[in-house]
């Protein structure tokens, strides 16, 4: 077994019994809880070290050869919600941005809760041109 004897025994012991308020709690446990009362949040951040005329490209997908969806310029602010590697080891971040008829939220330094992204653009960006601001 992964753990003691005596863990063991207080857990057989609980699931005879159906005593569950024998177990201990996932916090005393030192078990990661949930927080329902703290939202989960994107981290805000800009795009940045673009040369002068030049866009990131934003992807459909982390995966090498997805198709570009849109372009941002220098200086756009972003959400990073999500991080994945392609298959060429370029690291890319899920980022949630504003559109010219899709406003996201307000930009924030302390970044935006996960349940105000449903009007944002989004798509994937190589995290080598995202200056992160929050997070």
């Amino acid at each position: 077994m992964a753990f003691g004897n005596e863990a063991a025994m207080v857990l057989i012991t609980a699931l005879i019994l159906g005593m569950s308020a024998m177990l201990p709690s996932a916090a005393t446990a030192g078990l990661p809880t949930a927080r329902p009362d703290k939202p989960e949040m994107c981290n805000f951040a800009k795009v940045y070290r673009l040369k002068h005329g030049k866009y990131l490209s934003v992807r459909s997908s982390w995966k090498l050869h997805s198709r570009a969806v849109d372009r941002l310029k220098s200086g756009t602010e972003i959400y990073i919600c999500d991080e994945a590697s392609d298959e060429a080891g370029h690291h890319l971040l899920k980022v949630y941005y504003s559109g010219p008829d899709h406003p996201c939220a307000s930009a924030s330094p302390t970044g935006l809760d996960m349940q105000r992204t449903l009007n944002c653009k989004s798509g994937w960006v190589r995290s080598r041109y995202v200056d992160v601001i929050s997070g």
